[in-house]
C-alpha cells in the first residue's frame, strides 16, 4: 500500500498519461499518415507501463521491509 502522499501524485501522474494518450489517440485517428503523433502515442504508453512498473517495484519493496 502506497503513502497517501505517494498515492496522490501516482494518481495525478496516471491522469496526466491517461490525458495524454486520449488526446493523441484522436489525433492519430484524424490523420493515421501522421507519424510524430505515433511515435508520441507509443511512448505516451510506454510512460504508462514505466509508471506502473515503478509503483509496482515500490509496493514489493515496502512488502518485503515489512
Amino acid at each position: 500500500m502506497l503513502k497517501p502522499s505517494a498515492l496522490v501524485s501516482y494518481e495525478r501522474d496516471m491522469a496526466v498519461v491517461d490525458d495524454a494518450i486520449k488526446k493523441l489517440q484522436k489525433a492519430a485517428r484524424k490523420n493515421p499518415k501522421d507519424e510524430g503523433s505515433k511515435q508520441i502515442l507509443l511512448a505516451s504508453y510506454q510512460n504508462k507501463i514505466d509508471l506502473l512498473n515503478s509503483v509496482s517495484q515500490k509496493e514489493e519493496l515496502m512488502a518485503t521491509l515489512r
